[in-house]
């Protein structure tokens, strides 16, 4: 990556400096206590791999290549360096590096795009956007496929629209690489093929695509064509053999996450999603949480400007050769209607790339954004689009002038007071990982104040509180609050349950978030009317329990006197649930 003077060098050096050191920051947020349950899950499958005796994840809801990486890591830090990290407690660190450095990767990648497609100012803004965004920051404290995925995602779009601006083995290798990569991580970067395909053989055959004539699919099964997939196919392969020998198994395990994806009643803890709007739940959680109301309507002046310049810019004088002005009756009326949209060659390949670039990101919302589960990381691969974004307008806005009162004021103090605004909002939000999480602080106060031996009433689906508890110092009984139906006799059970226990303890809102929702059972499928009246006269202390205690840790920060601090709790419940969870603990009257 080439940079001209030392101030520029100086500024991204700056920024990268400061993006490491928000991501990590507070990396043993949980201390070591495995809080998050994708995370457990993926190091328990990493423990049982193994080069080269064996290779078998037996595990197909995610892709095999993070699993590896993180195993192939941890072996060669074991075995040569004789650092013993090969083990449960071990690969919770290596994962969550792991998670960063990839992260790392992908601000690198957004740097380059958004030089490529816009200029080098664009290509900063972004850069200091996607750095101290919070939510990649959020994801990359934790060892999920999701900031894996981002970066071969991005790394795709940027070697596709290089390859379809100056095609070349080169790109088009890397560009089989980066996707057979991305989809050995997650299924679900199957949806952005169209595109990839798309800005590969564009530059081949234009005509098919502007024509759509039949008989010409025949002329995309040239060579390019054909080295991009075989290639896609040996590196898929590498990354996750057993999807190929284990095929019967890798489409069980990936029908039922599509089964997930499209029935929010299929898990318990989905039901949170029953009810909720698609595209607009996840488009409310991305501007409140995940890149905050600056960058937000940043991110939406940005791209309104960009689409302005590509349908609404002055049509440049045709450049065609004389041939093709000999020939010019031959053309059809979609063709001269493409060539007077696109004008001169290179502003016409300006414009393709852009298009490529928008599409992409846009088919992927398309597709996932309607999902019946909307888990806010399935939205994690956006937030490079949405930097991008965010840094033409804050481009556009820092070279504007705006007249006031018959002087001329400089744009560049609102640039940067917006980019301070955004940086105190991503400060509040790390003020998370300057506190013990609330489950530990729980679980130190029900140590201290809770004597053994008491019957503590846990809700089965969650983390269980305290942590770490020795066998039998206390007695849990676990409420199954869940389960279907939602009658009498259900509840003589839960009610004879909490005639035995003295304490309960919510470990977050995981459970009486959806149960007190689904209220309607004309409407919903699956109903609680029971259990929601169970919360309801809980909170208000009618359910003979008093709460004693409460936990929280919201986004807030300390500046002399001025104290600004937000209630998150209104957010997607995995945006809160796994680093600061709200406590609560009941005592019997």
């Amino acid at each position: 990556m080439k940079l001209g003077t030392l101030r520029e060098k100086i500024t991204f050096l700056l920024i990268l400096t400061l993006a490491i050191a928000l991501r990590v920051y507070g990396q043993n947020w949980d201390s070591g206590f495995h809080l998050h349950p994708d995370e457990r899950m993926l190091i328990m499958v990493t423990t049982r791999i193994h080069f080269f005796t064996n290779l078998n994840p037996d595990f197909f809801n995610y892709g095999s290549l993070p699993i590896y990486i993180l195993a192939t890591l941890a072996q060669f830090f074991e075995s040569v360096l004789k650092i013993p990290i090969f083990n449960y407690t071990g690969l919770l660190f290596l994962g969550r590096t792991l998670s960063t450095i990839f992260d790392i990767f992908t601000l690198f990648v957004v740097f380059k795009i958004a030089r490529f497609l816009f200029n080098k100012r664009t290509a900063f803004f972004a850069l200091f956007v996607y750095a101290v965004a919070f939510f990649p920051i959020q994801n990359a404290h934790f060892f999920v496929v999701d900031s894996l995925l981002t970066f071969f995602l991005t790394a795709t779009l940027y070697t596709s629209i290089m390859h379809n601006k100056k095609p070349s083995r080169r790109y088009l290798f890397l560009t089989a690489l980066f996707f057979a990569a991305a989809l050995a991580t997650k299924i679900t970067a199957l949806v952005v093929y169209p595109i990839v395909l798309i800005s590969i053989l564009f530059q081949y055959d234009r005509k098919f695509f502007i024509t759509a004539r039949a008989g010409a699919f025949v002329r995309m099964t040239h060579k390019p064509f054909l080295i991009f997939h075989f290639s896609l196919f040996i590196f898929h392969f590498i990354f996750m053999p057993f999807a190929y020998i284990q095929f019967g198994r890798f489409l069980h395990d990936i029908t039922l996450q599509s089964q997930m994806n499209s029935n929010a009643y299929i898990f318990p803890y989905t039901l949170q999603y029953v009810g909720t709007m698609p595209y607009v739940y996840y488009l409310k959680n991305i501007f409140l949480w995940g890149m905050g109301p600056v960058f937000s309507i940043l991110a939406c002046f940005g791209c309104i400007q960009v689409l302005r310049t590509l349908c609404h810019s002055e049509e440049p004088r045709s450049c065609s050769t004389e041939r093709e002005e000999k020939q010019s009756h031959k053309i059809t009326e979609n063709e001269r209607l493409l060539h007077t949209f696109m004008g001169t060659e290179r502003i016409r390949n300006d414009k393709i790339v852009r298009i490529l670039f928008i599409l992409f990101y846009v088919l992927y919302f398309l597709v996932l954004g309607r999902s019946a589960v909307k888990f806010m990381r399935y939205m994690l691969p956006l937030y490079p689009f949405f930097a991008i974004f965010a840094g033409v307008a804050l481009s556009y806005i820092y070279d504007s002038q705006l007249s006031m009162f018959n002087s001329k004021f400089s744009m560049r103090v609102v640039v940067w007071a917006l980019c301070l605004v955004s940086f105190m909002s991503t400060l509040m939000f790390m003020h998370i990982y300057a506190q013990p999480n609330t489950r530990i602080q729980a679980t130190q106060w029900i140590a201290t104040h809770i004597p053994p031996r008491s019957t503590i009433a846990l809700e089965h689906w969650d983390d269980q509180v305290p942590l770490g508890a020795p066998p039998g110092y206390y007695d849990f009984i676990q409420l199954p609050l869940y389960n279907q139906p939602d009658n009498d006799a259900k509840w003589q059970t839960i009610n004879t349950m909490l005639k035995s226990a003295d304490y309960i303890v919510i470990a977050s809102n995981r459970l009486y978030v959806p149960i007190t929702h689904l209220v309607d059972c004309d409407k919903y499928a699956v109903c609680f009317p029971v259990a929601s009246k169970y919360y309801a006269d809980l909170f208000s202390e009618r359910r003979g329990f008093i709460k004693v205690k409460e936990f929280s840790e919201n986004p807030q920060l300390t500046i002399g006197s001025f104290k600004p601090h937000m209630n998150d709790q209104g957010a997607d419940e995995s945006f809160t649930v796994y680093d600061h969870p709200k406590i609560q603990i009941f005592k019997k009257k």
